[in-house]
């Protein structure tokens, strides 16, 4: 049986990156999911850096299938995040990525998780999905209102 499967969105930066990087040093298999470019290749990493809009359910459908129809998947960690300056006017995209796109990967996560896999030859179905909505889900940050409840719903959810 092969190593455990992890998909990581949010993965080329923060917790996001620390996780992953934890992930590899236990030789885990990790389909990094970010919207940003890999700064440089990833060499000689179990994990394969996959750009992808985590808002857009085609995009995070194509990070699913990618890892976990043909892999099986243990383990989705939804931490993609958007935090920028305050803009000018309301902007929706903290809800786009953190709500909404939280809920897209979850739905996707969920429905490839219990498709029976026979990997490595070993029946399997099942995961873990994690999701982490940081201290902007608990705390209020002033400075980030958009960041802060974009992740309250998160606490919600789990």
């Amino acid at each position: 049986m092969g190593p455990p499967t992890a998909i990581v969105t949010g993965g080329l930066s923060g917790i996001g990156n620390a996780l992953v990087r934890h992930l590899v040093s236990l030789n885990w298999r990790v389909v990094v999911a970010d919207i940003n470019p890999p700064r440089s290749p990833c060499r000689r990493r179990p994990g394969r850096p996959v750009q992808a809009s985590v808002c857009v359910e085609r995009a995070a459908g194509f990070v699913a299938l990618n890892a976990g129809v043909d892999h099986g998947d243990d383990v989705l960690e939804n931490l993609s995040g958007d935090v920028d300056r305050p803009p000018s006017k309301p902007d929706t995209r903290p809800f786009e990525v953190n709500v909404t796109g939280a809920f897209y990967g979850i739905k996707l996560a969920a429905h490839y998780m219990t498709v029976p896999s026979t990997h490595a030859g070993t029946p399997k179905s099942g995961g873990k999905i994690i999701i982490t909505a940081s201290g902007g889900g608990i705390f209020p940050i002033p400075i980030l209102a958009q960041h802060t409840a974009s992740k309250h719903p998160l606490i919600g959810l789990v």
